[in-house]
């Protein structure tokens, strides 16, 4: 059996959820981890037995890596991905894709010319419940959709954007709640209902953090081709990190995803329909430190390691992420001219 060798840029909050998932992997092994501390690199590189580097184009030269993970902060995306794609490796990155549809739009032309594969995490996507839904709608089971509507309400202090020099800015972050937390909840929804974006109204401000540029609270309504409108609401100066609420009303039921748990209700009388992540998932997968991550990143890493392999299908192409950034681009020059904008 081939395993692939793995390296990974960016050893910051979310590089323990790629590194645990590549460590239970049988297809993978991490040969090498990047990033620009020295002293926490050196740990990491330390506690999965592989090489260090500070300097990426350097891994490059000396890891010789197959795939590389991606979890650096947004505005280095499209830099590290074109540079990865000229080096014949294949790239899994953290959402978002980038910070402009531009951005994502060159990092896609890059992965082509150099024929390698060009993932992005949204590992939501991956939970049980979302999973047994997008059937369900996919097949017809539970007519047509209708109407929906999502909320993300969760809690980033002062202190949360004080200890990095690239959050809470247009440049590097790219946005606030919509780009950075509401995205996972926006790429659900929009996949799950599976229809084509015409028109997005959106409003978006600053209510409770003075020390950063972008939104901390965002609203607003997509409407679909296909007739259906979705509402979306979010901020991040809740109490604490809220579980995602998503509820889809169609034909024949109304749908409810909350945090990882499914619940769907039937208008004819059927059995109430409730699937959820079991808490020993968490326990057992040794992954998810948040909750609201859910257990979805090791699936889908794997998901995109048997893709390589030629075994699967992979869910989040560089090509559907482009979907889910224009959502975001579209929400947010919709609030900057203050008024509907035009998806077609």
């Amino acid at each position: 059996m081939r395993k692939f060798k793995a390296g990974i840029i960016g050893c910051g909050n979310i590089f323990e959820m790629h590194a645990k998932a590549l460590a239970k992997l049988e297809l993978v092994d991490l040969v090498a981890v990047c990033d620009s501390d020295q002293q926490r690199v050196r740990l990491a590189g330390q506690h999965y037995d592989c090489q260090d580097f500070t300097d990426y184009r350097r891994m490059f030269k000396e890891a010789t890596l197959d795939v590389l993970h991606i979890c650096l902060p947004h505005y280095l995306h499209e830099e590290v991905t074109v540079a990865a794609a000229k080096a014949g490796i294949h790239v899994l990155t953290e959402k978002p894709m980038a910070i402009t549809v531009e951005s994502a739009e060159r990092m896609l032309m890059a992965a082509r010319e150099a024929q390698i594969e060009l993932g992005v995490i949204f590992q939501n996507r991956y939970n049980s419940g979302a999973m047994t839904l997008k059937s369900l709608i996919q097949e017809g089971a539970l007519g047509k959709v209708l109407s929906g509507k999502c909320q993300v309400t969760w809690s980033r202090d002062e202190t949360y954007y004080s200890q990095s020099d690239w959050k809470g800015t247009w440049e590097k972050e790219g946005g606030g709640v919509v780009i950075d937390q509401a995205i996972h909840t926006l790429d659900l929804i929009n996949w799950l209902t599976g229809g084509q974006p015409k028109l997005i109204d959106a409003t978006i401000g600053n209510r409770f953090h003075d020390t950063i540029e972008v939104e901390d609270f965002a609203e607003g309504i997509i409407q679909y081709q296909e007739g259906y409108t979705l509402s979306f609401f979010a901020n991040n100066y809740y109490s604490f990190d809220a579980p995602v609420c998503i509820e889809i009303h169609t034909e024949l039921a109304v749908a409810t995803i909350t945090g990882a748990r499914l619940e769907i209700v039937y208008f004819d009388g059927r059995p109430t329909l409730v699937k959820d992540i079991p808490a020993e998932d968490y326990l057992e997968n040794g992954i998810a430190s948040k909750t609201y991550w859910g257990t979805g990143h090791i699936t889908q890493i794997d998901e995109f390691y048997q893709h390589l392999n030629g075994t699967a299908d992979f869910l989040v192409s560089g090509i559907e992420a482009l979907k889910t950034q224009k959502i975001v681009a579209g929400i947010y020059q919709s609030a900057k001219l203050n008024k509907p904008v035009w998806m077609i």
